[in-house]
């Protein structure tokens, strides 16, 4: 009886595998087949948009591109590439960049047709100032620095002439009146070192004394250069 029992199982079991391997089999057939039908065609809508994407249009079209304004210069760079240098502070700025790049004769000769405004008397010091600490530095010859000096003394002093206010002075010249003298009219100014000295040449800086003591010398006095050319004075005024 239990043998009849364990073939039945036995035959139960074996079928349930032959079931399930056929069913498996008939799924795997059913799969293969609607993997090897053509596909549908695509819809003419459709089509034309994937061609639209993959034409040589499109690629143009959604590229990145360079707008004209990146392409060409503006007219803004375009001018600020070809303009000049501007002008700045006029002659005085062209000046001071002929000091820095050591044009020291080229800058007296721009303050000369400015003289005697006080400007281009203090410019002109400074040129000379600069000169003679390059020209000691480098060693060069006494007689051409003391000649510079006494030409820095000479320019101070003119300024004085013109520009120094002290209680015990006429008043310095109006601007107008500055400007309608020619330069003939007070190039005889007496700058002698010797009697006018240059503790009342405001131009004068403690050092450029110094230097003036050591190098000329002391002088034998110290005089406003208005009171020292009184008569001079009075013909301008």
């Amino acid at each position: 009886m239990s043998v009849v029992i364990s073939v039945v199982v036995v035959a139960a079991v074996l079928a349930g595998i032959v079931y399930f391997l056929h069913s498996n089999q008939e799924k795997q057939k059913i799969e293969s087949a609607e993997r090897s039908d053509p596909l549908p065609p695509l819809e003419k809508n459709l089509l034309d948009s994937v061609e639209q994407e993959h034409s040589p249009d499109s690629f143009e079209l959604t590229s990145p591109t360079i707008s004209s304004a990146a392409t060409k210069p503006s007219r803004s760079s375009k001018k600020q590439s070809n303009a000049k240098p501007a002008p700045g502070n006029g002659w005085l700025e062209q000046c001071k960049e002929m000091r820095d790049s050591k044009r020291f004769d080229e800058a007296i000769a721009l303050c000369e047709p400015h003289y005697p405004q006080l400007n281009a008397f203090k410019q002109a010091c400074l040129v000379l100032r600069a000169q003679i600490r390059d020209m000691r530095k480098a060693q060069e010859d006494e007689q051409a620095v003391r000649a510079k000096l006494v030409e820095l003394h000479r320019l101070a002093c003119c300024s004085a002439f013109f520009h120094e206010k002290a209680d015990e002075l006429p008043p310095p010249l109006t601007a107008n009146k500055l400007k309608e003298l020619e330069a003939q009219q007070w190039q005889a100014i007496n700058t002698d070192y010797e009697s006018i000295g240059y503790e009342h040449i405001p131009l004068l800086t403690v050092t450029d004394q110094k230097l003036l003591g050591e190098i000329l010398g002391q002088p034998r006095a110290h005089e406003h250069m208005r009171q020292y050319n009184s008569e001079l004075w009075q013909a301008l005024g």
